[in-house]
């Protein structure tokens, strides 16, 4: 899970670099963007703006929302890896544009 924000510059490079990248994605991997955007309008074309093909949900509740709250979100992008069972594996704080986040992820799951 990926929460993010239509003016958060470096979640809208990780939305392009997952965007240019989903190929790459595992197949037993499931990504689901969480927009943490009261204004639907701002979050809808960032999505389209961004090419986000993958699960993309918001509870319009901002950065005070009850699902960000829950998992101690205090800055964004933040990721989570979770396994089948909800449980989770590995968080990810801010975007890394040095870094390859899929190889990252595909590591981690062998491992796992």
């Amino acid at each position: 899970m990926c929460f993010w924000s239509a003016g958060c510059d470096p979640c809208r490079m990780e939305n392009k670099y997952l965007s240019e990248h989903f190929n790459e994605v595992p197949e037993d991997l499931s990504i689901v963007s969480f927009s943490v955007d009261k204004n639907e309008n701002a979050w809808k074309k960032a999505s389209e703006t961004d090419n986000i093909t993958w699960h993309n949900v918001s509870d319009k509740e901002g950065t005070k929302g009850r699902i960000k709250t829950q998992y101690q979100v205090q800055a964004i992008p933040t990721s989570f890896l979770i396994d089948k069972n909800g449980k989770i594996i590995k968080k990810f704080k801010r975007f890394d544009p040095n870094g390859n986040i899929i190889v990252k992820l595909k590591d981690i799951i062998a491992e796992n």
